[in-house]
Order: structure tokens, then sequence, then C-alpha cells
């Protein structure tokens, strides 16, 4: 009778460390799996953010310089803006999944300037235009986008030494921290 209650004993704490295992390893699934959407998420817009800035840069300049859009120009801009509003959407969505607090700017912000450029976008398939004149309100619309950006620049470099791996890992918390320093860089600024 002993032994029977023995080998019962020494079977349930083997089945409890191979379900606790089995949980361990499924938690462990999981999180490499969102880590791995923050980092295509969060990642991809931190690495256009380098590269597409420096084009979108040259022409948001060029459309200040000018005092004039055009439709490749509006397509450029647009185009980059649509990339940040889909990819910082899974962002807050995981952020939201964990219950953790985001800051909302940047995410009304990159609603806002989407919002104004179909206003653009508009503009040119109602009136069949290849190039618009912009008058000084509109060109502070380009310039807080221009300004945004350099911001945008200057979290990420603030980034940019810790590694990769360790920067979109759900467990380290750094990519909130980015996500909201970016959100904190876009604070105070409206569309008009």
């Amino acid at each position: 009778m002993k032994r029977l209650i023995w080998l019962l004993a020494v079977t349930f704490i083997i089945a409890c460390f191979y379900f606790a295992y089995s949980a361990y390893k499924q938690h462990q699934r999981y999180e490499t799996y969102i880590s791995s959407q923050i980092m295509q998420s969060l990642g991809s817009v931190v690495g256009t953010m380098g590269h597409e800035s420096k084009l979108s840069d040259q022409a948001l300049s060029t459309i200040l310089e000018r005092k004039s859009l055009s439709l490749k120009q509006l397509n450029n801009i647009n185009s980059v803006v649509n990339f940040y509003m889909q990819k910082l959407q899974v962002t807050r969505e995981v952020a939201n999944h964990f219950g953790m607090e985001t800051n909302q700017d940047l995410h009304e912000y990159i609603l806002s300037c989407r919002q104004k450029l179909f206003e653009y976008q508009r503009q040119f398939e109602r009136n069949e235009l290849t190039k618009l004149e912009l008058n000084t309100n509109e060109l502070q619309f380009f310039k807080q986008l221009k300004d945004n950006t350099a911001k945008w620049e200057s979290v990420i470099v603030k980034y940019k030494d810790i590694p990769e791996t360790e920067r979109y890992e759900v467990s380290e918390g750094h990519w909130i921290s980015l996500y909201n320093d970016l959100s904190n860089a876009t604070q105070h600024t409206t569309i008009e």
C-alpha cells in the first residue's frame, strides 16, 4: 500500500512538472510571437523613419521652398503616412492587449495627417490638377510634418544603442517606451 501511494505521489509530481514546463514553453512561444509582431510593426516604422524620412524630408523641403505640392510628392508623403498608420496600429493593439498605457498623440497626429493628405488628394482629383499652389496655412501643415519627422528621428537615435533583439522583446519593455517617446515628441502638435 505504501508503495502504491509513493508511486502515485511520484507520478503526480512528474505530471505537475510536465504541465508546468508545458505552460512555461507555451508562454515563451507566445511571448516570442508577440515580440516578432512588435518587431515587424514598430521595428519597420523605426527603420522606415530612418530611411524614408530622408525621402519625405526632401519632398517636404521642396514643397516648402516652392510653396506648391505636386501629385507625386503627395503620393510619396501619403504612402509613408499610411505605412506609419498601418504599422503603429498593430503596436497600439499589442499594448492595449497587455493593458499598457500608451500616449495617443502619435496615433492621433498621424490619423489627422492622413485625413489632411486625403483632402489634398481630393482637390487634385476634383480639379484634375498636377500641381497645387499652397498658402501660408497650408504650408504650416507641411512644416509641422517636417518638424515632427526630425523629432521622431532624434527619438529613434536614443534607442539605437539597445540591441534590436532586446528593443522589441515584450519582457524588456523598451518597445513601449519607444512608442510613448515617439508619441511624446508629437505632443501638442495640432493640424489646422
